[in-house]
């Protein structure tokens, strides 16, 4: 087990004597009276706690833990306390471990950060926890460090997520006011927030890091300050709206709250097919409305497609048309949700539209490609308040014009046009003769056309098929899905899906390579940062060849002994031979697959200026660029007529090449990221 420890010494436990802190309850942390975590005694020193591990929980144990004992004075029986973390960002900030605590063997209750907007910088690293009664005389306290519900598998580009990181400077058990027994009274006319509701902030990293939270709760402080609001952050970067559903009882229900704002859905839009995240939150919303809970549905701000309006500084991960299909999965998403929210009666509030068709640039609400900057984090937060019932006049009292700007540009904002995907045909015979398939990533279907622009089929597939492979041998049609980390096999001529194949963990395929004897398919992995050797005749993986960074896809070179990986910036020659890459040349930022063009060889696709680069292997360079034949990276040759076929991604069109010449345009329901020519005998 790989642990490094700091525990640093505070005071010991003791019921403080100045009149100012004469009741608060100080735990001294080295002070510990069991715990499962290695080694931690020769780290006490300092006056803090801080650990990390880069295990997410003891080997054949649930989580670490860390045991105290405290003292309530006599005469404070049956008072209501608070536990004050102190120190740092707090549990569950962005780098910071979440955890939980327990009182005398009762129940688990989350450690989640208060978000409020504090005055003195004195009390700015303190987070409140809710109160529990507690009777005079000694208590047990017991810190749960348990393992993150981040996404499973994951590697974040070959980073390896720590389990736990916390940092902890003082833990204080505070007296509590007493509730008063008046009934709830609104805090506006039009808004439904109640004065001294409790709100849970519940989603991913868009939540974790406060992007809309800090705004929410600054314009909830300004607008009401007598409202006695408390709002809790339950967000973890990464998380799925499965993981929220796993989750639930622990980081929200505990906590009793009257509202939780539910939103999940960008890391669900790479990952999960829609109906699979409709569901999620269908499951969620329910649950918490059974335990009297109410809930507002927060669409998601979806993947800034245009990256290239935005200059050089601006991070992107995903090229344009990759980056519009993921924002496409995510208007679908949207959707999705409005419909839940409304056959629950919940709020629902339309960020996804206030990021697109909001009086603002989209560009302008952006820090990266899924994360909103300050403007968008305010927009976000002026959504919800929208949704609540806040007036103008309310949001008015902060003083911030800005505030004013989101809430009228948020007027008259309208869904998006429906992006129900197309609805699914199989093909009215057995195939036969030349057909080319499309994948239409944002809409998970597969297309099948003839060549003359006939449709002959669209079927459903896993989430995100984002590559295709044909073997003539075998009769089969390899369709890969990111998503689910699949690849599905369809047989032919009838098209039928015959089996689904997970080639092992960590496995996010965007890209196949059929060997020339066709007994091996290659599979590249995008976030695994590798290539997966396929054993066809099982069906099974034989071994990885690991790649130096995220992988856009493979080719089989030319002569059929090495692979080309398209990697950000670069190409990476692998000989499988000796199971590893013997060579890399720089190319560009946004990388395509690459693809043996007629006359023009093997060339890799700029997917930001569409140009394609002439690729020599033997001299370990790339030619001047050539104009690309359209703005698309799917593209296929039929070898029988020299005809090049393309998908035009910004309007979906199929397109046929004779030479540079287009002669035929064909209608799609939806763009394909991936082309295939088959002929079928």
């Amino acid at each position: 087990m790989t642990t490094t420890l700091a525990i640093c010494l505070v005071t010991c436990i003791s019921v403080l004597a100045c009149a100012a802190t004469a009741q608060d309850v100080s735990v001294d942390l080295p002070q510990y009276v069991a715990t499962n975590i290695p080694g931690v005694a020769q780290y006490l020193k300092g006056a803090s706690l801080a650990f990390d591990t880069a295990e997410a929980a003891p080997p054949g144990g649930a989580y670490y833990f860390l045991r105290y004992r405290f003292t309530i004075p006599p005469e404070a029986q049956n008072a209501l306390y608070s536990l004050v973390l102190q120190g740092g960002k707090g549990p569950g900030s962005r780098g910071q471990s979440r955890y939980s605590w327990v009182v005398d063997g009762g129940a688990e209750r989350p450690a989640l950060r208060l978000q409020q907007v504090f005055e003195h910088p004195a009390s700015r690293y303190e987070h409140v926890q809710p109160p529990i009664r507690l009777a005079g005389g000694e208590h047990t306290l017991e810190l749960r460090f348990r393992p993150e519900h981040r996404l499973h598998a994951l590697n974040r580009v070959t980073e390896p997520l720590v389990g736990h990181h916390v940092d902890l400077q003082g833990l204080v058990w505070r007296p509590a006011p007493e509730p008063t027994a008046s009934a709830p009274q609104p805090v506006s006319p039009t808004c439904r927030l109640r004065r001294g509701d409790t709100i849970v902030l519940f989603g991913d990293s868009i939540t974790e890091e406060e992007f809309y939270g800090r705004h929410l709760v600054r314009i909830l402080n300004r607008a009401f300050p007598d409202g006695n609001l408390t709002v809790y952050n339950s967000g973890i970067s990464l998380n799925r709206s499965i993981y929220g559903v796993a989750r639930l009882d622990l980081d929200v229900l505990a906590l009793a709250p009257d509202w939780v704002v539910l939103a999940f859905g960008v890391n669900d839009g790479m990952l999960v097919k829609p109906e699979e995240f409709a569901q999620a939150c269908d499951t969620m919303i329910r649950r918490l409305q059974e335990r009297g809970t109410q809930v507002v549905c927060a669409s998601p701000t979806g993947m800034m497609p245009y990256a290239e309006a935005l200059g050089p500084d601006f991070f992107c991960m995903h090229a344009t048309d990759r980056a519009s299909a993921l924002d496409h999965t995510m208007a679908i998403n949207s959707a999705l949700l409005r419909q839940v929210a409304e056959e629950r009666k919940a709020i629902f509030a339309d960020v996804y539209a206030a990021f697109t068709r909001s009086a603002f640039p989209r560009f302008t609400l952006m820090a990266n490609q899924w994360h909103p900057n300050d403007a968008g984090g305010r927009l976000f937060a002026v959504a919800l308040l929208r949704a609540w019932g806040m007036s103008e006049t309310e949001i008015a009292r902060t003083g911030d014009t800005r505030d004013l700007a989101a809430y009228r540009a948020l007027e008259g904002v309208k869904p998006e046009p429906d992006p129900t995907p197309p609805e699914p045909k199989s093909p009215a015979a057995p195939l036969a003769g030349t057909v080319v398939f499309g994948a239409a990533y944002g809409d998970n279907r597969l297309l099948a056309y003839a060549p003359d622009g006939r449709q002959l089929a669209i079927l459903p597939t896993a989430h995100h098929p984002a590559a295709l492979a044909y073997s003539r041998q075998r009769k089969e049609l390899y369709v890969a899905c990111e998503g689910p980390g699949c690849l599905q096999i369809f047989s032919l001529p009838e098209l039928r899906l015959e089996a689904e194949v997970v080639p092992g963990a960590d496995a996010y395929p965007t890209g196949l390579a059929l060997s020339a004897e066709e007994a091996t398919l290659w599979i590249a992995s995008y976030f695994g940062s590798k290539l997966i050797e396929l054993d066809l005749a099982t069906r099974r993986p034989r071994r990885e060849i690991t790649l130096p960074d995220v992988v856009n896809g493979v080719c089989p070179a030319p002569e059929g002994k090495r692979l080309v990986a398209s990697l950000p910036g670069k190409v990476a020659v692998v000989d499988p031979a000796e199971g590893k890459v013997i060579a890399t040349m720089e190319t560009v930022k946004f990388t395509t697959p690459c693809v043996d063009l007629p006359g023009k060889g093997l060339v890799v696709i700029d997917a930001e200026r569409w140009e394609a680069y002439p690729i020599d292997l033997d001299a370990g360079r790339l030619g001047a660029p050539v104009p690309a034949p359209a703005q698309t990276r799917a593209l296929a040759v039929d070898f029988a007529t020299g005809h090049l076929f393309a998908c035009d991604w910004r309007n979906a069109r199929l397109l046929e090449f004779e030479g540079e010449r287009c002669v035929r345009a064909t209608p799609l329901p939806a763009p394909a990221l991936a082309l295939a020519v088959v002929h079928i005998e």
